[in-house]
């Protein structure tokens, strides 16, 4: 399985790693200003149906149509259950949860494992090439880099 990480964030403003601009890195940032641009809220849910249709994207071309609840960490919303199986539609409000932090987890099927990262990042396994993740990831106006194997769950 190949490992990937995937942002918002343009690699051409890191320096050792470290990106160097002012970002938002959550749903709690609406409202605030960055770059002299205040983050509406319909902005963040643009970008945040990106990172979802992407998700969605990858799945499709992996011919996935359902995937399974591995971990999950309890929040704000308690509908989502460990091993709970999840079609594509319920895929993109499990990833709207997460992302907006209502709840913490993860996703797999065969040959594909997903979880949300901290600061607007995503983690993602898959047996799809670099190549065919930057396709898709440049399509949804996103970055993808190789990325450190995913953990599977159970944390316990």
């Amino acid at each position: 399985m190949n490992y990937f990480r995937l942002s918002k964030y343009n690699p051409l403003y890191r320096v050792d790693g470290i990106y160097q601009r002012e970002e938002w890195t959550s749903i709690y940032d609406v409202g605030t200003v960055y770059n002299g641009t205040k983050l509406t809220m319909t902005e963040y849910e643009r970008v945040e149906t990106e990172y979802i249709n992407f998700v969605v994207d990858v799945l499709e071309s992996s011919g996935i149509n359902e995937v399974k609840i591995a971990y999950i960490e309890p929040g704000k919303k308690r509908c989502w259950r460990k091993n709970k199986t999840l079609n594509i539609e319920s895929v993109r409000q499990f990833i709207r949860d997460c992302m907006r932090e209502y709840c913490w987890g993860q996703i797999t099927a065969k040959d594909f494992i997903w979880e949300p990262g901290y600061d607007y990042y995503m983690h993602i396994g898959t047996e799809l090439s670099l190549a065919d993740m930057q396709k898709i990831a440049q399509k949804r106006h996103l970055f993808i880099e190789v990325w450190k194997e995913v953990a599977v769950a159970p944390y316990e």
